[in-house]
């Protein structure tokens, strides 16, 4: 190695003095001039290098550290030797050489300047237990484990093992119960941190689901979100909270309730609570909040649409089952398979861009979509590619390729909306309405061939109409459509429906601003006057008569929502949060309300993805992982770099 540490103070000056004196005067001076000498010389230094030793004896020394004995015999050779070729992090902070020019001995090693050193041996000191880099190195490992699903056994992986040690060789890496038990603090540190952050909030949804992993054991997952105050929106995993009784609504809304108190959340601040439409967790929810303020998921309810229409039609599924036969022999023939990419890349595609047939899942309606959807993409290389199989099954006839053309056009629109509603970062509650009058227009419009397609058809706006004819009357999803800017009444089928919408808002406005609500008024004004009347008689007619000025009466509105409900609707590919926030000034108190409201989602799909992450986890081979421990990695795999600290 050429790198050497330098000192000024180490080794001997040597060199040959050759004196060849013609006299004894000569030589008498020349003695004279060195004792001259040698006493105007500084007195020797202690060498920098014996800050790195313990006296062992008089002939050794013991390394500070590696505890090492190092034989010195009076110099420092030895000692700066040792440092050079087993502690090689100080060369890095010591590459500064000295050379005397003047000596022409070979040169000698020299310790550097001394606080280079001091700053190389604590860099060394950091990696030890306690040490900076130490704490940053087991941060950063606790943060891999959560982060990338990997078991907490990974600290003691022989791979890992000879990562660490060719990387960071000074660290001395933890056990897995100690893993453990810093990720155990970690998640209560955090979960403080998350707690202060959720009190701070104005306004919040939550999302619930039941899971069952590996071992059937069964959780019910718990997800937060709202509005961050960059106007975008944020979430958080409450709890995985295993579940070891019967899923009684009793039990579930106990369960819930535990969740929201371990993270102080404010029950007055739930806007919404979503979850599936199952009796006992919708029964929960309703003790939890209150039916107002209870959502069914509404992508549950579309994936349901799709799986019973196609049910009631013998035909229809008799023609999914040819499909699903011949699916499944490609994918299963080698022969095929190689016949399906050879073709493909014979017409253009590459090795990156071939296509292969989809299998469905049984479980999962959307996988037959896609399954059928792939069918028609490579529907020209079926017969060519199932020919070179042995057992060639039924083709489809032309007429059942146009079945099939027609179900996956009227499919389309439903997949498009579940796709679109099941986002996190954009409103979603409040795009419901409108998407569900778009997706209803985009199946009526569409023009069957064929007389299966049209049956299909007419089952599924059948359904259509069944589960979603009462939008416009749940208050939440009619609010949030009006305070969003994009639609406002557009969508509306009834004015009375958009009416009572915004006499809600108006009532809320007006609360929040201290005034009497213009319901309250009108309360009191109908008890005075039913009370001189006969009655019953005129009950009808005096309802009709509210309904009627309700809907007419906009100027007597909240003078904020008035103005609001007379501006034009905004671009729909407009972020609705950022315009909102560019409206405070006008609007400081509308803004806030719409505000709680856009931030609503409308599906549980958020506690969907937690499950599908806590299946990553919990897995075959790490079944023995507890409940609580499962909960403690779920939460902060979902923390940002930031919580973290490792920004």
């Amino acid at each position: 190695m050429d790198q050497v540490f330098l000192d000024n103070d180490i080794g001997e000056e040597s060199g040959d003095m050759s004196s060849q004196s013609s006299g004894s005067g000569d030589q008498s001076l020349r003695c004279k001039s060195q004792q001259i000498t040698v006493q105007n010389l500084p007195a020797k230094q202690t060498s920098s290098a014996w800050k790195h030793y313990t006296k062992h004896n008089d002939t050794s020394a013991k390394c500070c550290f590696c505890d090492k004995i190092i034989k010195h015999s009076g110099n420092t050779t030895n000692l700066i030797q040792h440092l050079s070729r087993k502690h090689e992090i100080l060369l890095q902070a010591n590459k500064k050489r000295k050379c005397d020019s003047d000596s022409e001995s070979s040169k000698k090693l020299q310790l550097g300047n001394e606080s280079q050193i001091d700053y190389a041996f604590s860099k060394i000191k950091s990696f030890k237990e306690g040490g900076q880099t130490a704490d940053r190195i087991t941060l950063s490992i606790m943060y891999m484990i959560a982060i990338d699903k990997l078991p907490l056994s990974t600290v003691e992986a022989k791979g890992f093992k000879m990562l660490m040690k060719t990387t960071a060789p000074l660290y001395k890496i933890p056990s897995r119960k100690t893993v453990t038990i810093m990720i155990e603090a970690r998640y209560e540190m955090m979960k403080k941190q998350f707690r202060e952050k959720v009190k701070e909030l104005s306004s919040y949804t939550l999302t619930c689901d039941n899971w069952t992993d590996v071992t059937n054991q069964s959780y019910l997952g718990v997800t937060i979100h709202y509005l961050g105050a960059d106007c975008e929106m944020k979430n958080g995993h409450l709890g995985v909270l295993p579940l070891d009784k019967n899923h009684t609504s009793d039990y579930l809304h106990d369960s819930l309730l535990k969740v929201m108190e371990d993270f102080h959340v404010d029950s007055n601040k739930v806007k919404a609570v979503v979850s599936d439409s199952a009796a006992n967790i919708r029964s929960a929810v309703i003790k939890l909040v209150g039916s107002n303020r209870q959502l069914p998921c509404f992508a549950h309810i579309l994936s349901h649409l799709v799986p019973n229409a196609l049910q009631s039609i013998q035909s229809a599924m008799e023609i999914i089952t040819k499909v699903k036969k011949i699916v499944k022999l490609i994918r299963h023939s080698i022969v095929a398979s190689d016949e399906l990419r050879r073709l493909q890349k014979r017409d253009g595609k590459t090795n990156g861009t071939v296509l292969k047939f989809i299998q469905d899942v049984e479980t999962r309606w959307n996988t037959t979509y896609y399954m059928l959807e792939r069918f028609l993409a490579l529907e020209e290389y079926v017969y060519p590619v199932t020919s070179k199989c042995s057992n060639m099954p039924d083709m489809l006839s032309r007429i059942e390729i146009l079945v099939l053309k027609d179900l996956v056009a009227l499919i389309s629109p439903v997949a498009s909306v579940i796709t679109e509603i099941s986002g996190e970062n954009y409103p979603t509650c409040s795009v419901m309405i409108p998407i569900i009058h778009c997706m209803t227009a985009a199946i009526t419009d569409f023009v069957t061939a064929t007389e299966i397609g049209n049956e299909f058809k007419a089952k599924l706006l059948n359904r259509i109409n069944n589960k979603f004819h009462h939008l416009e009357s749940t208050p939440i999803l009619a609010i949030s459509t009006i305070l969003d800017p994009r639609f406002k009444r557009l969508y509306f089928k009834t004015a009375l429906a958009a009416s009572n919408a915004i006499q809600d808002i108006d009532s809320q406005l007006r609360k929040i601003s201290g005034y009497k609500t213009r319901k309250a008024i009108e309360n009191d004004q109908d008890v005075n006057n039913t009370k001189s009347s006969t009655p019953n008689l005129w009950h009808f007619h005096d309802n009709l008569v509210m309904k009627n000025r309700e809907v007419a009466d906009v100027e007597s509105l909240n003078l904020e929502l008035k103005q609001y409900l007379h501006q034009p609707v905004i671009n729909r590919s407009e972020n609705a949060f950022k315009h909102w926030e560019s409206l405070k000034p006008a609007f400081p108190t509308l803004s806030k309300l719409a505000l709680q409201y856009l931030s609503i989602i409308s599906t549980s799909m958020p506690c969907e993805r937690l499950f599908s992450h806590a299946g990553n986890v919990k897995t075959d081979n790490r079944s023995r992982l507890t409940g609580e421990h499962l909960n403690m990695l779920l939460f902060l795999s979902n923390m940002s770099n930031e919580e973290w600290g490792l920004t």
